[in-house]
């Protein structure tokens, strides 16, 4: 009896209720732990391609998108197994130049030639981006069904919403481009680069959740079914007398009924008396 009280009125039971109450923050915290759960799924799977990838004779090959963004002859300068290595290293919103990451390779690039810090080329972009659209896979089917609860047609939604991915990623990442360098600058690598980095992922997120909500419109579903058993159980319930009587609806012989002779009224009275 003690449990069955506590079980009642207890934390959890708090939660469910202010969880019901409340459907709009349950809905955005269920997108917040849908959206978390699509980035385990990038971060178990980058560093299990990184390495099979970059095997391949992908890593050598260039790979530039979007840019460049910002100033062409930006220098970075990055710590690879206890050695610092400075090289050109200009933004774009897709930056593999092709080699060994962290190394540097000779290139000429918006017409300047000089030492390029490599990032992986083809090869890491596919390590990067195919756990990205797998992710999204994952994402878009929760988010349907259990965030947003929506029932339209999941082919026009799967078009919009990987066309408000393509679009959101690439906005967020040329917007990076703008304020990293400045940050970096002000703040130092660090603290710049942290600042940065959340900015980032703020920008996603934030404009991503008003767009699913109407790539998603929320249907409430309705119960057009008919249950043939309840139906015959009402019939059984009924009086056979009322059964008959159906037969002729709007009174004891009906409408129908008292339009015939006053002799077959009287016979058909008589015959239902007897059947009765």
């Amino acid at each position: 009896m003690t449990m069955s009280r506590t079980g009642k009125q207890g934390p959890w039971q708090a939660v469910v209720r202010c969880w019901k109450a409340h459907p709009r923050i349950a809905q955005f915290i269920t997108y917040f732990m849908v959206g978390n759960l699509a980035t385990v799924v990038q971060l178990v799977l980058i560093p299990v391609l990184q390495p099979i990838l970059g095997s391949t004779s992908l890593v050598n090959v260039d790979l530039y998108l979007f840019g460049p963004i910002g100033d062409p002859q930006t220098m970075t300068t990055v710590t690879a197994v206890g050695q610092t290595v400075s090289g050109l290293n200009p933004y774009y919103v897709f930056n593999f130049t092709g080699g060994p990451v962290n190394t540097l390779v000779t290139r000429t690039l918006n017409g300047i030639t000089g030492s390029y810090l490599t990032h992986g080329g083809v090869a890491y972009f596919l390590a990067t981006f195919i756990p990205l659209i797998l992710s999204q896979v994952v994402s878009f089917f929760l988010q349907r069904k259990v965030t947003f609860k929506s029932s339209g047609n999941i082919a026009w939604q799967a078009m919009w919403y990987f066309a408000a991915f393509l679009v959101i990623t690439v906005g967020a990442n040329a917007l990076y481009g703008i304020y990293q360098p400045w940050l970096y600058s002000t703040l130092g690598e660090a603290i710049g680069g942290l600042i940065a980095a959340f900015l980032q992922c703020c920008i996603a997120f934030w404009v991503f959740f008003p767009i699913m909500k109407l790539i998603f419109p929320y249907r409430k579903r309705h119960n057009h079914s008919f249950s043939t058993k309840s139906h015959r159980q009402r019939l059984k319930r009924q009086p056979e007398s009322n059964a008959k009587a159906a037969l002729f609806p709007g009174g004891p012989l009906g409408s129908v009924g008292r339009r015939l002779p006053l002799r077959l009224q009287e016979s058909i009275r008589k015959n239902r008396t007897k059947i009765q």
